[in-house]
């Protein structure tokens, strides 16, 4: 309360008005510009975001307890505590909304959610227990800081246990990566304990797509912004619309920037999805072969009994029995022997890739 005035004889009504107006408008802000750049990535990546909040908030409250210590920048250490509390409302009302979802196995959010706002009241009583008998413990003042590192190493871990204990079933990008990694070099798909058991949990970190494939893939891509981004012309859009006209997506590579847009037609479904995702993974992969850049993904050990074990060794088959068509795609501005040999890829290995991951329960 200090830093906002109170008890400061020279502070008046107005600056106490100002300053709380301050704060609590550049929390709007923030909590608007937060939801408009990172809204729709909160839903897949549930679990790094509500760790993510979670740090946040202690950093703010770390930023609160500045506040008398630097009472010449207290308004400015507000907003930024604000800002980064309305982060947190944010990404932890829409990661939970997202992990109930996932609870609720038949179907039953209100009853999940009523148990968890259960679970955080009676957290929260047992915490007012706990600052009961602080105060009552150690002098006003004291301890301040060796409390709050104590309290916000066991927060932080606690939520790190219970974020890494989610068993999701459904696909994110990071998911599907971690499962196409292994598919392509062993043929077998991981279980679902198994993926989650090895999906990042910290923002920034993980398996991506491009360590993955080399490229970026941008999933859903409108074909304007395709269009844009990748410098195609109408003209060469419909060409690749008649490239893929047995598939519900179609594929622009733009090779400049490392990306991949995969735009889908109207009705897609879940397995149109997927095979678009897989469909950009292996051509990208046949572009770095051909390019001869390094991937994780082709260090996979071959047996001896066959040259040929694995999906990532069936491509590299297939461009070498196409590598007499050595032209390069008008449109695209690859190789279009990494066209036809991911097609071929594709055509063989996906429905077998599907097959095994429904067996898995995914």
């Amino acid at each position: 309360m200090r830093g906002v005035g109170v008890g400061d004889t020279a502070a008046t009504p107005f600056a106490a008005a100002v300053t709380w107006i301050l704060k609590d408008g550049t929390g709007m802000v923030g909590r608007i510009t937060f939801a408009w750049i990172e809204g729709t990535r909160l839903d897949g990546n549930c679990k790094k975001w509500r760790l993510f909040a979670d740090i946040l908030n202690d950093m703010a409250m770390a930023l609160e307890l500045l506040v008398p210590m630097f009472l010449t920048y207290s308004t400015h250490i507000l907003c930024i505590a604000t800002a980064l509390k309305s982060i947190v409302g944010v990404a932890g009302g829409a990661t939970r909304a997202a992990i109930t979802q996932h609870q609720a196995i038949r179907n039953n959010m209100a009853d999940v959610s009523a148990k968890d706002g259960s679970q955080e009241t009676f957290v929260n009583l047992c915490a007012s227990a706990v600052g009961i008998i602080i105060l009552a413990t150690f002098d006003e003042g004291k301890f301040v800081w060796h409390l709050f590192t104590i309290f916000t190493v066991i927060h932080l871990y606690a939520n790190y246990q219970a974020v890494l204990s989610l068993k999701m079933v459904t696909l994110n990008n990071a998911r599907l990566n971690l499962l196409l990694q292994t598919y392509l070099g062993t043929e077998m798909v991981s279980s679902p304990e198994v993926v989650n058991r090895h999906e990042a949990v910290i923002l920034g970190t993980g398996l991506s797509d491009l360590d993955l494939c080399g490229f970026r893939i941008i999933l859903g891509a409108s074909l304007q912004n395709a269009m844009a981004c990748s410098k195609v012309s109408v003209e060469d859009i419909r060409l690749l619309a008649h490239y893929y006209h047995s598939k519900r997506y179609l594929i622009v590579v733009d090779t400049t920037g490392r990306r991949m847009f995969v735009s889908l037609l109207r009705g897609e479904t879940a397995v149109d999805v997927i095979q678009g995702y897989f469909h950009a993974v292996i051509l990208g992969i046949a572009v770095c072969i051909i390019r001869e850049h390094p991937l994780r993904v082709l260090n996979t050990p071959q047996s001896k009994s066959s040259p040929v074990i694995c999906p990532v060794h069936r491509l590299q088959e297939a461009l070498v029995n196409l590598s007499t068509t050595d032209t390069v795609s008008r449109i695209q501005n690859i190789p279009m022997v990494a066209m036809m040999a991911a097609d071929d890829v594709v055509s063989t290995e996906f429905p077998d890739f599907i097959q095994i991951m429904q067996k898995q329960g995914i």
